[in-house]
């Protein structure tokens, strides 16, 4: 991924934006934070500590069954798995 620095911010502020508005589900989001922040995944598993397997397992929704486990108990309530920013003292 060959972004700019104006664009990595664009993309930053949009994840912040989304995340805000809870319409950042997980599996998608973690590539989009990874692309976001214009990292390879190569680089991205290095950082935190990672697999590539377990980056594209991540990424595809595949990382394991308590993801799944947890959208079962969400579904009855319309809620969804996903990014929430923290909230921060003003």
């Amino acid at each position: 991924m060959n972004k700019n620095r104006d664009e990595n911010r664009k993309h930053q502020r949009e994840i912040h934006r989304r995340a805000q508005a809870g319409e950042l589900p997980l599996p998608e989001s973690i590539r989009w934070i990874r692309e976001g922040f214009g990292m390879t995944p190569e680089h991205f598993c290095r950082c935190f500590g990672l697999t590539l397997e377990q980056l594209d397992a991540l990424e595809n929704g595949a990382a394991n069954d308590a993801l799944e486990a947890l959208r079962k108990v969400a579904k009855p309530f319309r809620f969804h798995i996903s990014y929430a920013p923290e909230n921060r003292p003003d």
